[in-house]
Parts: C-alpha cells; structure tokens; sequence
C-alpha cells in the first residue's frame, strides 16, 4: 500500500515541476512595457512577445492621472481578446465588453457612476444584433427600452416602458439615421396601468391610421 502511495507522489510531484516549468517557459517569452508620463506616472502596464515586440499578449492595464485603474483588457497576438472592463475614476465599472481576434464579439453592458445598468446587449460578428435594453437613469436598473439590431442597425420589435414597469409601447422600429429611429407599421399603445389604449399605424414614421381601442 506504502509502495503504491509512493509511486503515486512521486507523479503528482513530476506534474507540479512540469507545470512550473510550461508556466516558466511561457513566462520567459513575454517582456513587460510600463509606460510613464512627463511626470512619471504610470500610464500603461502591458506585456509583449520577445520575439515580437510590437504585439501586446496577455493582460494590459491602463490608469487615470491620479494612479486609478482605467480599463482592464487582454490581449493575443497584438489584438483584443477576451474581456475588456472599463472604470469610471471613483472605480465602478463603466463597461464590460468582449472580444475575440480584435473584434467586438459577445455580451456588452454598459453601467451608469452609481453602478445601476445602462445599457445591455449582444455583440456578433462586430456589430450589434439581437435585443438591445436601455435602462432610466432614474428610477434605477428600470427598463426604459427594448430595440432590435441588426447589423449595428436598429431594424426590428420595439418595446418601450414606463418608469413604473409597464409596457408603454410596442412596435417594429427602423433607423433612419445614426441614433435617430422611428416607428413604421403597427404599434399598440399602452397607459400607465398597462392596458391597450389604442393602436397606431405607422409608415416610416408618419401616422397614417389610429384606432382606440
């Protein structure tokens, strides 16, 4: 039994020495850059390949004036991958985003200084698509709007929301311009309770039909 204890530490002990020594090995091909400002504060902290020393690897660390970290990112083969976290000054994270090979790709949230959400969604193929939320400032963490991208273009359902909750309005949105959509086919409106007050018929943004309900 002692002989088999033996020969089983004895494999655990060459695993830890080879671990170290990949972990050592890959350690050995990255050079840290930090670079300082006129009055030599710490602006940046980012690792490069020896061999290659125009390509950031691993983690990058920037920071405020005042030695506060800025942004918190990764980095292969000299471009973004993986998450990026960036922080308002008094630390609460601004936002957390995500990419892959130097793109956006994956979740995206955006937070106000307080902490509470600004803005959620999904990140594919470097443009947003899918469901977007948009969140009031006030009250906080309160839905505000619902849109649907495609192609980082607003073309899709729409919900909008009271303060309290309730659904305000809903519809398909298109965008005519950079952050400027509008309401085209039919949109059910809602009162402060929630219940349909009336339904609306859009082209492109101007009524042609209203019906109450």
């Amino acid at each position: 039994m002692n002989e088999v204890k033996d020969k089983l530490n004895v494999r655990i002990q060459w695993l830890v020495i080879t671990m170290l020594l990949i972990t050592f090995a890959a350690c050995s091909n990255k050079k840290k850059v930090v670079v300082k400002n006129n009055q030599g504060q710490v602006e940046q902290e980012y690792y490069v390949d020896k061999k290659n020393p125009d390509k950031k690897i691993g983690q990058f660390t920037g920071y405020y004036s005042t030695g506060k970290v800025m942004e918190i990112s990764h980095f292969k083969d000299g471009k973004l991958d993986g998450i990026r976290t960036l922080y308002y000054e008094s630390g609460q994270i601004m936002v957390k985003e995500n990419y892959k090979d130097g793109l956006y790709e994956g979740p995206y949230t955006s937070y106000l200084e307080d902490g509470s959400l600004e803005t959620e969604g999904i990140f594919k193929d470097n443009a947003r698509n899918g469901l977007w939320k948009l969140y009031y400032k006030d009250p906080k963490n309160v839905l505000k709007q619902e849109v649907t991208f495609k192609d980082n273009i607003i073309n899709g359902p729409s919900k909008e929301y009271y303060p309290n909750g309730k659904l305000m309005a809903e519809g398909n949105k298109i965008e005519v311009s950079d952050g400027f959509d509008i309401y085209d086919g039919i949109v059910q409106i809602y009162d402060s309770t929630g219940q349909l007050s009336r339904t609306v018929t859009y082209e492109k943004g101007r009524q042609i039909d209203k019906s109450a309900n």
